[in-house]
């Protein structure tokens, strides 16, 4: 049974936090702004109050720009 708000993408990052992406259309031009239900938003903001990182993405580079700082420093640091 799936949890509702449940992100789409959920995972484990290397350093053990726990990972959550809510993946959304990129908006259209006049199309309005983007649709995140109350449940999704409490689910991402439970996700960041836990210590874990979560994301809400229109394309992957939304993505890369939370996650490649993340990473860097387990290769670096």
């Amino acid at each position: 049974m799936m949890m509702s708000g449940l992100s789409d993408i959920i995972g484990i990052l290397p350093d053990g936090r726990f990972l959550a992406i809510e993946v959304k259309r990129p908006r259209v031009k006049g199309s309005g702004s983007h649709h995140i239900n109350r449940k999704q938003r409490e689910f991402l903001l439970r996700v960041k109050e836990s210590g874990g990182v979560a994301i809400l993405a229109f394309c992957l580079d939304d993505v890369i720009k939370v996650l490649s700082p993340i990473l860097e420093r387990r290769v670096h640091g």
